[in-house]
């Protein structure tokens, strides 16, 4: 298994299934609402509370995956652009 899928896997099981989109079209859909990126992340997270983001970051540690925080003021929108090397 991937480590990205790892990752969103492990999201998954600490947010929830509805924090985590993984789907190619709707991380593309919900991209274009929230951030204006060059290259399309492979996923997005919206985690609700500060502890929810330090999970984030623990396992983006963990799985050695880059996260850029995006929002626009009214949604708490993060999303994953790439696995480091």
């Amino acid at each position: 298994m991937h480590q990205m899928q790892k990752f969103l896997g492990d999201l998954k099981k600490v947010l929830g299934e509805n924090a985590v989109i993984d789907s190619s079209e709707q991380v593309a859909y919900k991209t274009q609402e929230t951030c204006h990126v060059t290259h399309q992340p492979q996923g997005l997270v919206y985690p609700s509370s500060v502890e929810e983001v330090q999970h984030i970051v623990r396992l983006a540690n963990k799985y050695k995956c880059k996260i850029f925080p995006c929002s626009r003021g009214f949604t708490t929108g993060h999303f994953i652009e790439t696995i480091l090397k």
